[in-house]
């Protein structure tokens, strides 16, 4: 009988993790300080757009909200490789920013308009949304 408890409870546990899987989540969860470091993850499995699932990277974040980054976001076609995404197992990737630092605004303007971005490849690719023939190499709008 403890044997189908614990069974149970395992997969009670493993369906409730999968319910809540998210596209996006940062580190620290509560985030107050944005003059401290804030790692944000992307689950590429979840995204509405699946050209990136299973690439093997290099991928970039591009940003334009709070403000574009101080170090720019490069050219669609050439992105920043200071911008990379740490690829931390398949399909989870992740990049560690200070949002006050990095996109050079006041810790006010990240809590007012907060950190919108997506992913993508070196290149972007050619135009069109993600179910156009040839389309974009990137995730939808993130936030």
């Amino acid at each position: 009988m403890q044997k189908y408890i614990a069974s149970f409870a395992v997969a009670t546990l493993l369906g409730i993790g999968s319910m809540n899987a998210q596209k996006v989540w940062t580190e620290p969860a509560v985030y107050t300080n944005p003059d401290d470091s804030l790692k944000i993850f992307v689950n590429l499995a979840l995204m509405d757009c699946q050209k990136l699932v299973g690439d093997p990277g290099p991928l970039y974040i591009w940003t334009w909200m709070p403000a574009d980054p101080v170090n720019g976001n490069g050219a669609w076609n050439a992105s920043n490789t200071d911008n990379a995404w740490v690829n931390e197992g398949p399909d989870i990737w992740s990049f560690k920013m200070v949002p006050t630092s990095f996109y050079g605004v006041p810790a006010q303007t990240v809590f007012d308009n907060d950190i919108m971005f997506l992913v993508k490849g070196l290149d972007g690719g050619g135009g069109g949304d993600c179910s156009a023939a040839g389309g974009e190499f990137k995730t939808e709008d993130l936030l």
